[in-house]
């Protein structure tokens, strides 16, 4: 289908940062033919990808209102795999703008997407971001019981590229709280 390979297109130039300014038009040239078919998972993958692209230039407001459209276009078309990448990202995206309590309500209603969809990855992920937030506002109780819960996750799903970061991360939450030994500890769990 036409509208999908302008989709995949967009999506190849991701990285090319000489043809960045070809992105858009090729998201809005496949919404317009998502549009006129109805498709609303489409439609709401188009806006996904357009947040994706102004969270790499760092414009979070942008990508937020971007995600609050696909994200109603996805609970229309009740897409759970759709609203799999949306709702964590729109999380991430309200995190990097400060808005805590606005992500960690989002993360929330991912943690429950990702429980529908029995996806024990995205749940890890989701309590790394919810870590991070409690980390910057200094709950570091709070921090430490979610990482371990991630950890936990990392383990049983093998994810070996989150579970160092995990541990480094629980070992500066340990540090925090001044608990040097299991800080030492899960900062050199972190380094393996």
């Amino acid at each position: 289908m036409e509208a999908e390979s302008y989709v995949r297109k967009s999506q190849l130039l991701g990285d090319n940062l000489t043809r960045q300014k070809e992105i858009i038009p090729l998201l809005d040239k496949a919404n317009a033919i998502f549009v006129e078919l109805g498709d609303k998972s489409w439609q709401g993958l188009i806006y996904n990808e357009k947040a994706q692209f102004a969270s790499r230039g760092g414009r979070y407001s942008q990508s937020v209102e971007f995600y609050l459209k696909a994200r109603q276009l996805q609970e229309e078309a009740n897409d759970l795999a759709g609203l799999r990448s949306t709702l964590p990202n729109l999380g991430v995206a309200y995190s990097a703008l400060g808005l805590y309590k606005e992500a960690l309500k989002i993360f929330d209603e991912a943690s429950v997407v990702a429980q529908k969809r029995d996806n024990t990855v995205l749940k890890g992920f989701v309590l790394n971001q919810q870590a991070d937030i409690y980390e910057k506002t200094r709950q570091f109780d709070k921090a430490l019981k979610t990482l371990t819960e991630a950890a936990a996750i990392h383990k049983k799903t093998q994810t070996t590229y989150w579970l160092p970061k995990t541990y480094s991360r629980m070992g500066k939450v340990y540090l925090q709280l001044k608990d040097y030994d299991n800080a030492f500890k899960y900062t050199s769990l972190g380094d393996k």
